[in-house]
């Protein structure tokens, strides 16, 4: 094995690694929010089941990229959108300030790590070119 097919290997290894941790911490923020409404009031909306879809939407998408979609662009574009919108509903639907700064963070967070994934795909494919 020669120094270029090296550094493309470990390129691939960087690239994977960082979605892989993108996955997970999508996940487990999609599994805080969708137990929040049990710690966290979000007021007398009744729209308590709105931090719960939003997580289980962004479960998925962190299971879903620990299964291999890495480069998923789609995946991506709905983190992100479901990121603004966790964004957008903490200040439209909680009536709280502790649900607000939840949500408001957790979608925040969300939003980030969509560019996290995205520069790690753009930049995978150039590094392994050398």
């Amino acid at each position: 094995m020669d120094v270029d097919e090296s550094s493309a290997n470990d390129a691939r290894a960087d690239y994977a690694s960082t979605l892989v941790g993108v996955g997970i911490v999508y996940f487990l923020f999609g599994a805080w929010l969708m137990i929040s409404p049990f710690f966290i009031d979000y007021g007398d909306t009744g729209l308590d089941l709105n931090p719960v879809i939003s997580g289980a939407v962004l479960a998925a998408i962190g299971l879903i990229r620990l299964t291999g979609s890495y480069a998923s662009q789609v995946l991506s574009l709905l983190g992100a959108l479901v990121g603004l919108w966790i964004i957008i509903s903490g200040f439209v639907i909680s009536e709280t300030v502790v649900g607000t700064w939840n949500l408001g963070v957790t979608g925040a967070i969300a939003v980030v790590l969509t560019f996290v994934a995205e520069a790690a795909t753009i930049e995978a494919p150039r590094r392994s070119r050398g």
